[in-house]
């Protein structure tokens, strides 16, 4: 069964969602991965084990093209990435990620100090 832990899509916190059925839960349900692929923000990995990505991490939109605010680690990932089910390989991804994410706010806040 599907354990939605938090969801929003506003604002500054991350959608974690843990599921093995994502294809189903993104074409049945109203969440926030359902909305996201409605907005084309993101999309099913090829073989709907999970969301796809790009080699940062970052959620691939429905045109083809990463979506630079959406990262996508753990479980959701698997389709992606492969197996990441076990505690050395969800913690090895997320620390891959993390780092994407914090080089990310880095080039955020460079990006901010420069236009102003």
């Amino acid at each position: 069964m599907a354990a939605l832990e938090h969801e929003q899509l506003s604002g500054k916190m991350p959608v974690t969602y843990d599921t093995p059925a994502v294809s189903e839960k993104f074409a049945t349900e109203p969440t926030s991965i359902a909305a996201l692929g409605l907005m084309g923000l993101v999309r099913l990995d090829p073989i709907g084990l999970g969301l796809e990505t790009d080699a940062h991490g970052r959620a691939v939109g429905t045109s083809g093209q990463p979506t630079d605010t959406i990262f996508v680690s753990g479980p959701l990932a698997r389709g992606s990435v492969g197996e990441l089910m076990g505690i050395p390989e969800v913690t090895a991804h997320a620390e891959l990620i993390a780092d994407e994410i914090h080089q990310w706010l880095g080039y955020q806040m460079a990006s901010r100090r420069k236009a102003s």
